[in-house]
């Protein structure tokens, strides 16, 4: 189990190795997966009431008057969902939502709205907010659009996880075989005597130090020449060759 520095969540339930290659399974979850909400609103009132409305949700609530503190929050903790009333006395709660998904991609952003600010509540949404909630609303309201806000929250973090453990297996991957080509390479310069490796049009496609040697040309110049041409004088395939036979059969 791990985190990335810079918070991305990697940790898997189970992994496995399946012919040579990693399997993961089960959830991955970020390493402080406690749900946590920040609720912006410039009515204080308004906050002691939502917070004890969302209490037995059981997940961590802070709350911010201003959208400057609020910013100030989202800069310095991790929050699942952001709910922002519209209208406050700084900036618009579009302003701060806006300003948490570029410090989170993953945080959920709820607007809260009022009849008369409808509009402004779509465009919120048209820029990136998942639900609003218009004013007046019922606690069952409430806690039912949270709890989705929520869902939607875990279902970025799984996404995100699991697109994490794949760049890492690609990764991976990629380096193994770059190592592999890089022995494959040693071990083909290692080769005393000249070999090339050709295709169907008899082009040299690979050429070690012992075909360079025997031709007086370096390697990287054989690439794409022919080999009876470099390598026996020739202009023409040699007669009898057993490259023509190979490709004719398969056999070698």
């Amino acid at each position: 189990s791990s985190e990335n520095p810079n918070g991305r969540p990697t940790r898997v339930e189970k992994r496995s190795i399946v012919a040579g290659h990693a399997v993961f399974w089960g959830p991955l979850v970020r390493k402080d997966d406690q749900k946590s909400l920040l609720i912006v609103s410039g009515d204080e009132e308004s906050l002691p009431y939502l917070k004890s409305a969302l209490k037995p949700l059981h997940i961590d609530i802070l709350t911010a008057s201003s959208g400057a503190e609020a910013c100030r929050q989202i800069a310095s903790r991790r929050f699942s969902i952001v709910l922002a009333d519209l209208g406050l006395p700084d900036m618009s709660g579009s302003d701060v939502l806006k300003a948490a998904g570029t410090a989170d991609p993953l945080i959920v952003g709820l607007v809260l709205a009022s009849h008369g600010s409808l509009n402004d509540a779509l465009e919120a949404l048209r820029a990136g907010a998942f639900d609003y909630l218009l004013k007046p609303l019922s606690v069952e309201t409430l806690r039912r659009r949270v709890n989705q806000a929520l869902e939607r929250h875990q279902l970025l973090t799984e996404r995100e996880a699991w697109l994490t453990a794949l760049e890492e297996q690609v990764q991976a991957r990629t380096a193994a075989l770059a190592e592999s080509q890089r022995r494959l390479h040693a071990v083909f310069n290692g080769i005393r005597d000249s070999l090339v490796i050709v295709d169907q049009t008899f082009t040299i496609v690979a050429a070690n130090e012992g075909a360079a040697a025997l031709s007086g040309t370096p390697t990287e110049a054989l690439i794409g020449r022919s080999c009876y041409r470099e390598l026996f004088g020739r202009e023409e395939i040699c007669e009898g060759c057993p490259i023509v036979e190979t490709f004719a059969t398969g056999r070698v």
